[in-house]
């Protein structure tokens, strides 16, 4: 456990064979019932490696699963600017659950498939975007983006 989220590998699998993997979905976001009531919001297929996705913050909690891994996520609180980031390179079948205000930046390799919930119904107003013109949102990114990038 982190201080700024929970990495886990192996989530969901039922079924693992040279020719494929088979993810029980009951059981993709089972045991997290403490982390508070979750609402699917959506499934992400990464077509550019380059392309930095996330670079905000939600006032709730988020989780992360991926079947096919290549995702990598960092990870800083909004109040801890100052902390060392959190690295999380998703293997496939990991789960991060995203504690409330931690700024995310994620990365994933061509074809990567990132599925995501939160503890809100998902909306626009959910996303918390960092404000480019202040110095600290920008140094946290900057730092954030280092991570995603190597």
């Amino acid at each position: 456990m982190g201080r700024y989220g929970i990495y886990e590998e192996k989530i969901a699998e039922a079924h693992d064979q040279p020719r494929r993997t088979i993810y029980d979905p009951s059981k993709l976001i089972l045991g997290l019932e403490n982390f508070g009531k979750l609402y699917w919001h959506n499934i992400i297929d990464i077509h550019d490696p380059a392309a930095n996705l996330g670079d905000h913050y939600h006032e709730g909690g988020e989780v992360y699963w991926t079947p096919n891994g290549g995702i990598k996520v960092a990870l800083l609180h909004l109040d801890q600017p100052n902390e060392e980031p959190e690295f999380y390179p998703m293997a496939p079948g990991s789960r991060l659950q995203i504690f409330p205000n931690v700024v995310h930046s994620v990365r994933g390799e061509h074809k990567s498939v990132l599925t995501a919930w939160g503890t809100e119904p998902y909306a626009e107003s959910w996303i918390k975007r960092m404000q480019k013109e202040n110095t600290v949102h920008q140094s946290m990114l900057e730092r954030l983006t280092q991570l995603v990038s190597r």
